[in-house]
């Protein structure tokens, strides 16, 4: 599957929700998320476009991402499998020569209108920020317009390149 995506920084958080609920979006996640990063002690997966993360919030996900285009927006390709046991696929990972390469905790507010997704994320010391995540470049540039913001505030940088 391919997500096209934009995160916009420095945002109004609660105009943001309230312009989202006023669209119909609707809540879907509303808390802190684990997240560690995992690749070869070479870095190899990040030399090369890819990624992999194991997250848990709600449900713990594997996550592998491998990027398409960074250019206005940020296209990868994704697979993500829901995990049963956090521990034993940490477990497994660290078996097959993966490090854990990178460890964070943000606060995450989700919302969802149709298949377009709205995250809000929050790291400590840095202000709020606006992920929005769609099928199409098109969908992506429409919710930016939708929500206030123009596409040169939007920019097709990952999470670490913000912190």
């Amino acid at each position: 599957m391919h997500e096209v995506e934009v995160k916009i920084l420095e945002i109004d958080k609660n105009k943001v929700i309230e312009k989202l609920r006023k669209m119909g979006a609707d809540r879907i996640f509303h808390g802190n998320l684990q997240v560690s990063y995992y690749d070869y002690p070479e870095d190899s997966l990040m030399k090369n476009g890819k990624m992999l993360r194991l997250r848990t919030g709600k449900r713990t996900e594997l996550t592998f991402k491998q990027k398409i285009s960074r250019e206005k927006y940020k296209v990868m390709e994704e697979h993500e499998v829901v995990i049963n046991d956090e521990n034993a696929m940490k477990e497994i990972l660290t078996k097959i020569g993966l490090c854990e390469t990178k460890k964070m905790t943000k606060h995450r507010t989700s919302y969802v209108l149709k298949n377009i997704h709205f995250e809000i994320d929050e790291f400590p010391g840095i202000p709020a920020l606006l992920e929005i995540e769609a099928p199409s470049e098109e969908d992506v540039k429409e919710n930016v317009e939708n929500l206030g913001f123009s596409m040169e505030e939007a920019k097709p940088w990952s999470g670490g390149e913000v912190i």
